[in-house]
């Protein structure tokens, strides 16, 4: 959906895969129309130039021969009140890969980013009879998962979901994945069969992603997630029940919280009453549900409607910087805020010699509400150690880290 102010008016217009474009003028006496006699069905659309742009298109008659997954069509400008009138027979082949068109998206006011499966192209407006100009700015590459999953970080700036389970930089060069880890993660969790339910949002305050997804045995329903903090091209992964919550879009929004300031010691005396109150904004994401509910990702909560929210905590391997040699993990110290209720922390510790096919050696469960040191005990030999932590919440958890005693062996 696009929105676009011409003529006194801001005019919607929208597209799906399963019926042709439409337009609606936002007054209250008029109602959604059909964007043209000759408007195509289309998988994504975009503006730019003063045109509505349609990508993955298909028509009807007379150009019912046009079944254009790769195709690119455009209309004349609002200017000429001609955005109405498409133009079919001047369609944009992007046929330099055999991928089709997944998503069209502005980069700037006279440039657009077209994304396909298998390569991005720059469709930059320009003056004539030829109105955009095309270059293929990379091809052979995982392309964005599905229509919602390629989002604008700035003006010039989009990131995305790639098939490969990469989070993607895209910025008119070459596309960057943001990082290794992160895709590694997503990538073997996703599950292809159903990725046109996978969509990503991004808000410019929190700088930061959300990632949603369906994972492998879900049956297509979007239960898990990632948060992506930018700036520090790290991740953080988080699941639900799909019975309670089956997310199929999100954006980025800004929630109004109330204030006050009261009960401030002066030298007049105790002040009791509110000094100030207000409201703030607070930048969030909002979500919408398969059954049209509406939700808010509240930060503040510590619990899940009274229901404990299951928290989990995993590492990669380390070998300590001790490269090939081994090393006896005597026990692994857990830097974690003792909670103000009893809460069990299984504590999980892996073991591998090569990297690979890592195993669990010691296995503990500690309560973080009594007096620390919360310590795991491993006592066991090999090259490459990591650990997992799992928790069911009623209040936040706070990680502060880890470390361990270790002696180091031999080479062998």
């Amino acid at each position: 959906m696009r929105g676009y102010d011409f003529g006194q008016k801001t005019y919607l217009i929208c597209a799906n895969k399963n019926d042709t474009v439409v337009a609606w003028d936002g007054q209250d006496d008029s109602k959604v129309e059909r964007a043209g006699g000759n408007a195509p069905y289309a998988k994504t659309i975009c503006i730019s130039g003063g045109r509505v742009l349609a990508g993955n298109v298909r028509f009807e008659d007379p150009y019912s021969d046009l079944n254009a997954p790769l195709a690119v069509v455009y209309t004349d400008t609002f200017l000429s009140q001609g955005f109405r009138n498409w133009h079919p027979e001047l369609a944009i082949r992007l046929a330099d890969t055999p991928g089709e068109v997944v998503k069209l998206l502005e980069m700037g006011t006279l440039a657009v980013s077209a994304y396909k499966t298998d390569a991005v192209y720059m469709l930059v407006y320009q003056t004539g009879n030829n109105p955009f100009r095309t270059q293929l700015m990379a091809s052979s590459i995982p392309g964005p998962v599905s229509v919602r999953g390629v989002a604008a970080m700035t003006e010039n700036t989009h990131l995305f979901l790639g098939t490969d389970g990469g989070i993607y930089q895209f910025d008119g060069s070459y596309p960057r994945q943001l990082s290794q880890s992160i895709s590694l993660t997503i990538e073997s969790e996703l599950d292809l069969s159903y990725k046109d339910r996978a969509f990503i949002s991004y808000s410019p305050r929190l700088r930061a992603a959300l990632c949603m997804y369906p994972t492998k045995g879900s049956d297509g329903a979007i239960s898990r997630g990632m948060w992506i903090d930018i700036d520090k091209q790290a991740g953080w992964p988080f699941e639900w029940n799909p019975d309670y919550f089956d997310f199929t879009a999100g954006a980025p929004v800004q929630t109004v919280d109330a204030y006050e300031m009261g009960g401030v010691t002066m030298r007049l005396g105790s002040v009791a009453s509110a000094l100030a109150a207000g409201q703030s904004l607070q930048p969030d994401f909002f979500l919408g549900g398969y059954d049209g509910t509406t939700y808010v990702m509240d930060r503040t909560a510590s619990d899940d409607w009274g229901q404990a929210i299951w928290a989990h905590f995993r590492t990669g391997l380390t070998e300590f910087g001790l490269q090939s040699k081994y090393s006896l993990l005597k026990e692994i110290e857990f830097l974690v805020n003792r909670t103000n209720t009893a809460h069990d922390l299984d504590v999980e510790v892996w073991a591998s010699n090569y990297g690979t096919d890592a195993k669990p050696v010691s296995h503990e469960t500690i309560d973080i509400s009594q007096e620390g040191p919360y310590e795991a005990e491993v006592r066991e030999k090999a090259r490459f150690w990591g650990y997992g932590l799992s928790i069911q919440a009623y209040e936040q958890i706070i990680m502060n880290g880890a470390f361990g005693a270790v002696r180091v062996l031999g080479d062998r």
